[in-house]
């Protein structure tokens, strides 16, 4: 409570001056004490200096309107109104005022210091700050009568605050340098820590203790520890460490096999084996250690069975002629994880599987002969080694028979016969592919296709993702890779996938002409693609449309009877083929949104794709040769001579009146006489008149 001496006594007004001692009275009973009692010795006093009752009254008045009026203007800091006459009345009011303002101001002022003390926590000079202005504006307003005695006690006030303040700030940049200090230490002790606990697993002591003993020293200086709790820090710190020691330990070991760990438990759970270590807590490690036992032994078998399925593999290949090489290596795997059998039994394999690696390599029919000949030789013997030897070449002929069967090429990458890589960008791998191929189909004397079962879907599949020229830039690096010899081999492949492709394809070996005819399926299969679902845009507005008039002249361009001997799947290529084309006309045409079949183009479409349809006897085939016209064709059948026909059991005059050609391949036809396939109960007469043609242009 700021205190009030210095306040000024009031004045008696006749007889012997007196001074009211209001400092004493505010120290025993507060500042409300201070002006009751104030308020009562002035009321006795001008009672007793009054002449009259109406002084006394008047001076009362004045005494209780002057302290009414200061505790007013004390309670927000403005300065008291004063009188400026010398009556008693302005007397008393003025003395009365002076005394309630100093009370006033005194609970004002300790409750701003309050205030501004608690918004300026730890900030002392802020605190000063703010207080120098709040007193400066005060003193502005105080009468000079006030002014030292209210300056004395807002400076006092203010003091004690900021002294209060600053002994806080202090006390808290204190303990927060400790708590830095030792947030700090603590984080260097769980370095060291963690350094100690590598080191201890690693078996590193001499860095585990030099870990140990910064950790220590660190500890010693934190001050947020009592020597009890550094003392209990302490012992759990040592617990830990040997725990870390002997856990390291128990790793080590265990990297010298299953029966080294189990003596190493078996040893530390012996009581008393280990000074210094609490019982309670070897057992605690034992059993943590039995835990990771039980891991090392599901762990080893795992690798038990694991190299036991290698095993079983590897046998089941060599048996069957995909080598041997690796069987002595699982072997010693096998004795080092204590799998004596297992190692013995892949010991004795290898010789008679190297056999097997052996025999794989050999043409089919040499490895046919040599069958025979182990087989001969188990009958004829009693020895194990004999029987276990023609059982291997057995399956090496069966795995190699349904390897060449399923997969031929698959089948002699793995048996080790090189097989280069094909890339379709470049024509030259495919080439040498080709060649390879050449060479397994000559070795085992069967005929190998170029592609495994793979690279055909692969090749599917990136003609389905590509664009049309992307596609015709692969089928015509196809048909210089592969020729015209293994060329229908690879459509054939792909032709259930992409048969426009695969028609495409084969249009590439006619030349300039045929790649035209081939983009031009390419380019119209994409249009048809886009095709909305609503089939108003995209490609559909430059397809025909699906009615009755389509399929009639569909029909008429290309009839039954040209067609009659193609399989559904390669019929229904060609028919997609003349549609794609068709599209691509239109498109080139500009031919959008057509609500009929426009005959000229359709006709074109169909020639082509087919390279053309002719007529013998009135029934339409398609032309042997691409381009060949009508007049042509019967050109060349007027010239064909039974020395042509040679071994077909039919002669060219017989040919010319009742023959019917029905294509199976380009060029190539199964005649048909008199309604059948067969002359005199023989074979289908086949013909082709395709290289009859070109046999003949080239003379």
């Amino acid at each position: 409570m700021m205190s009030l001496r210095g306040i000024p006594a009031y004045r008696r007004q006749q007889g012997a001056p007196r001074r009211v001692a209001l400092a004493d009275v505010g120290a025993s009973g507060g500042s409300g004490a201070v002006v009751a009692e104030f308020l009562t010795r002035t009321g006795m006093d001008m009672a007793a200096d009054a002449q009259e009752a109406d002084a006394q009254k008047v001076a009362l008045q004045a005494a209780t309107e002057g302290q009414a009026a200061g505790l007013t203007a004390g309670q927000t800091g403005a300065a008291p109104e004063m009188k400026s006459g010398d009556t008693v009345y302005d007397k008393s009011f003025n003395d009365a005022v002076m005394g309630g303002y100093v009370a006033s101001l005194d609970v004002y002022s300790h409750t701003q210091a309050l205030e501004l003390a608690g918004a300026h926590a730890g900030d002392p000079e802020g605190f000063r700050a703010k207080w120098e202005g709040l007193t400066a504006g005060i003193l502005k307003q105080q009468p000079p009568q006030l002014l030292p005695q209210v300056q004395a006690e807002l400076a006092k006030r203010g003091g004690e605050a900021y002294g209060h303040l600053v002994t806080a700030k202090a006390k808290n940049d204190l303990r927060v340098a400790a708590d830095k200090s030792n947030a700090t230490m603590a984080e260097a002790m769980a370095q060291h820590e963690r350094r100690s606990e590598v080191a201890w697993r690693l078996g590193s002591p001499a860095e585990a203790q030099a870990a140990d003993a910064s950790w220590d020293e660190y500890l010693s200086k934190r001050t947020d520890f009592d020597e009890v709790g550094k003392v209990e820090a302490r012992a759990t710190y040592q617990r830990t460490r040997q725990r870390a020691a002997v856990l390291g330990e128990f790793d080590r070991v265990k990297g010298r096999g299953l029966g080294a760990a189990e003596t190493f438990i078996s040893e530390f759970s012996k009581p008393g084996a280990h000074e210094g270590i609490d019982p309670d807590d070897a057992a605690k490690w034992g059993a943590e250690m039995e835990r990771g036992l039980g891991d090392l032994r599901a762990r080893h078998a795992q690798a038990v069975g694991d190299l036991r399925g290698r095993a079983e593999d590897a046998l089941w290949r060599a048996s069957r002629g995909y080598g041997a090489d690796g069987l002595p290596q699982l072997a010693k795997q096998a004795t080092a994880m204590g799998e004596h059998d297992l190692a013995s039994r892949l010991s004795e394999n290898h010789r008679s599987f190297e056999m097997a690696g052996e025999l794989a390599k050999l043409p089919l029919p040499r490895l046919k002969e040599k069958v025979a000949e182990l087989d001969a030789a188990a009958r004829g013997g009693t020895d194990r080694a004999s029987a276990q030897r023609a059982e291997v070449a057995k399956s090496v002929l069966a795995e190699t028979a349904s390897g060449l069967a399923k997969d031929p090429i698959a089948h002699a990458r793995a048996q080790g016969f090189d097989v280069p890589k094909v890339d379709w960008n470049k024509p030259e791998t495919l080439q040498a592919r080709s060649q390879a191929a050449d060479r397994l189909s000559s070795y085992h004397r069967f005929a190998m296709p170029a592609l495994d079962k793979a690279e055909t879907e692969d090749l599917a599949a990136r003609l389905d993702g590509a664009t049309p020229d992307e596609k015709a830039s692969m089928l015509g690096n196809i048909y210089k890779g592969f020729g015209r010899a293994r060329l229908p081999e690879v459509l054939d492949a792909i032709a259930e996938k992409q048969p426009e492709a695969a028609h495409a394809g084969a249009l590439m070996t006619h030349g300039k002409d045929g790649e035209r005819v081939a983009r031009d399926i390419l380019f119209g299969a994409e249009l048809r693609k886009t095709v909305a679902k609503d089939g108003a845009g995209a490609g559909r507005q430059y397809m025909p449309p699906k009615d009755d008039a389509f399929k009639m002249r569909m029909a008429e361009l290309l009839p039954h009877d040209a067609v009659a001997e193609l399989s559904p799947e390669t019929l229904s290529g060609l028919e997609s083929a003349v549609l794609s084309s068709y599209a691509a006309k239109s498109h080139s045409a500009g031919l959008a949104q057509q609500t009929s079949v426009n005959l000229p183009l359709i006709r074109q479409a169909v020639a082509d794709v087919t390279g053309g349809v002719v007529e013998l006897n009135g029934k339409s085939t398609i032309a042997p040769v691409r381009g060949m016209s009508q007049h042509a064709f019967d050109d060349f059948m007027d010239g064909i001579t039974d020395g042509d026909l040679a071994g077909s059991g039919i002669s060219a005059k017989d040919l010319r009146a009742n023959g019917e050609l029905r294509m199976i391949e380009p060029g190539r036809y199964k005649v048909m006489m008199n309604g059948r396939y067969r002359a005199k109960g023989g074979p289908p007469i086949v013909l082709d008149i395709g290289a009859m043609v070109r046999d003949r242009e080239s003379r």
